[in-house]
């Protein structure tokens, strides 16, 4: 997809086992542009190493081998059409995840290569807010051991007086995860609580980080209750649940009543950072 010189390029990948992911395909053949929609599921590209993106109405339209300017076009956030072919009774594309074009040297000589992106969780995670300095290395360090535990799901809390530097860690964790193939963001400040059940269906690690917890709570518990069916009903991938607070008071003690996976917790899971102003007795008793 042609985009600004000023925006980066950006690179997605399938993560869930949803069977239709929407996508959109945009080739250019002349002057103006094609636009042709369809759907895609990850499953698709186990046996042949390329995903299919089906297309409807097949028969209301030209075969896919007639369109000009599709073989390599861009198909958003997923990759990019390596062929076009009809089969009988259906029509769809053969699109190269952008993960095996990556892994091409000749390729990555030619663009710009980012971090690969969870396609299907862009409509409610970020990377969060550019951050004007970073963390300490020692605190993202701390938390990058947390993520590669062994356990398959787990919870932390950062509480700290200083919004910026709470975010500021979250965001170095989140890239540095997402560089290591994790699922990893900010839940948006516009999500959609109820589109938070995407993370359900999620076949790779992933980090979740949630700021402001303690002001989110109807989207807190549908994001735990999403997470605690991931762990019950998906593969052995790693989750992370990382909460952001200025405390861990009576908010804290509510979450946990309210949740299964933040009851029996182990004594580190609040990380209070430097600077924090001194635990009043709601808060050492929350950490209890």
């Amino acid at each position: 997809m042609r985009q600004p010189p000023s925006s980066p390029l950006r690179w997605g990948r399938l993560t869930t086992r949803r069977a239709s992911v929407p996508v959109s395909l945009t080739a250019f053949p002349g002057e103006d542009a094609l636009v042709v929609h369809g759907t895609v599921s990850a499953e698709s590209a186990v046996k042949s190493g390329r995903y299919r993106v089906v297309l409807p109405n097949p028969s209301s339209r030209e075969g896919p081998e007639t369109w000009p300017g599709v073989p390599g076009a861009a198909v958003l956030c997923h990759g990019v059409v390596a062929d076009a072919v009809r089969e009988p009774g259906t029509a769809w594309l053969s699109v190269m995840p952008a993960e095996t074009l990556l892994r091409d040297s000749a390729f990555r000589a030619t663009t710009t290569a980012g971090p690969l992106e969870s396609a299907e969780l862009q409509p409610v995670l970020d990377e969060g807010p550019t951050p004007a300095q970073e963390p300490e290395p020692s605190e993202t360090d701390a938390l990058t051991r947390w993520c590669e535990a062994p356990n398959v799901l787990s919870a932390r809390l950062v509480v700290g007086a200083d919004d910026d530097r709470r975010r500021r860690l979250a965001r170095s964790l989140v890239l540095r995860m997402s560089d290591r193939e994790w699922a990893a963001g900010c839940v948006a400040a516009d999500a959609d609580r109820h589109a938070l059940g995407v993370v359900t269906d999620t076949f790779v690690p992933m980090l979740v980080v949630l700021d402001r917890a303690d002001t989110r709570r109807a989207l807190l518990l549908d994001l735990l209750d999403a997470l605690a069916r991931r762990a019950l009903t998906g593969p052995p991938a790693p989750v992370r649940l990382l909460l952001l607070a200025p405390d861990a008071g009576q908010w804290w003690r509510w979450a946990r009543a309210e949740s299964p996976i933040l009851r029996d917790l182990p004594t580190d899971t609040v990380l209070s950072l430097p600077g924090n102003e001194p635990d009043t007795p709601d808060d050492r008793q929350a950490e209890r």
